[in-house]
């Protein structure tokens, strides 16, 4: 039980650490994202009026987009929290990639 017992340790400590460096490289990529100004996404503005709609009640024009996501629900979650509608966006893309 003891040297496999230490051999399995040392396999989820490894694996940990793997989990860890994929983690960080990833908020690495996304961190210029969320500092860098000015750098939004075309789409981003039919999104970003899409979940104003719906955080004011606007349902039916809030879902009348040419493509269907959940973007702007979570936007519409999401921004009245932060205070700042560009940025709930932004936080989200870092988020989800």
């Amino acid at each position: 039980m003891g040297a496999s017992s230490g051999h399995r340790w040392l396999t989820f400590e490894r694996e940990r650490v793997n989990i860890l460096l994929v983690l960080a490289a990833a908020i690495c990529v996304r961190l210029p994202h969320l500092i860098s100004p000015y750098v939004i996404n075309p789409d981003a503005i039919d999104y970003i009026m899409s979940a104003k709609a719906l955080a004011q009640g606007r349902w039916m024009e809030g879902f009348q987009l040419s493509h269907a996501s959940i973007y702007p629900v979570l936007i519409s979650l999401l921004g009245p929290l932060v205070g700042d509608w560009i940025w709930a966006a932004r936080a989200l893309t870092a988020l989800f990639g």
